[in-house]
């Protein structure tokens, strides 16, 4: 999983490190013509050979995702077949109480650990329901997206929260039962401003 943003420069430096082949990317970030669209690697789907489910070992590699980079050059991080499970285990059970009824939203987006996390480990392990967008979202998609989906778990970090603060209206978030912050402290000033914090949820 590695940022669609990032300069090309990086972006093929990360390709070349990793061997990567094919390279799956969304037509925002590759112009028509230089490979085939989701709709083509759909129908290849449909036309492949069924091949029987092979056992791995929870310690075999599943995914390389890459750090961001401030400390030098990003490295790639190795995830175990093993690791996704550990997640859901200590997070979304023991820690959120993430069950089947939950609908999650995810500010940060899933080429970050976070948001792969929150948009596709919890649902894929607790059989929940997670909304997607394509787009980088600002306070008021937010706002609209919890509204209409009855979102009930809610990530972010610090700076989303306060920008949600600032510029939505706070009935948007009535179903929100837990928000989760992360990536760095969250200001007490905006914990207590939050919609949740008084209204029987936490954070």
């Amino acid at each position: 999983m590695v940022n669609p943003y990032l300069p090309e420069a990086d972006r093929d430096r990360i390709v070349d490190r990793i061997g990567a082949d094919p390279v799956v990317v969304s037509e925002a970030v590759v112009s028509a013509g230089d490979g085939p669209t989701v709709e083509a690697l759909v129908a290849a789907t449909d036309r492949a050979p069924e091949e029987p489910a092979e056992q791995v070992p929870d310690g075999a590699d599943l995914y390389v995702q890459f750090t961001s980079g401030t400390t030098g050059a990003p490295k790639g991080a190795v995830h175990r077949h093993g690791d996704l499970a550990a997640h859901h285990r200590a997070v979304s059970r023991d820690m959120l109480g993430i069950s089947a009824t939950a609908v999650s939203l995810s500010i940060s987006t899933m080429f970050f650990a976070y948001g792969f996390g929150n948009s596709l480990v919890y649902p894929l392990f607790t059989g929940s329901s997670a909304v997607l967008r394509p787009e980088r979202p600002d306070p008021g998609a937010v706002a609209e997206l919890v509204d209409r989906h009855r979102v009930t778990v809610l990530h972010g970090v610090p700076s989303a929260y306060a920008h949600l603060v600032a510029d939505t209206d706070p009935a948007a978030f009535a179903t929100v039962r837990v928000a989760v912050s992360a990536g760095e402290n969250l200001p007490p000033a905006v914990a207590a401003r939050t919609p949740w914090n008084g209204g029987g949820g936490r954070s």
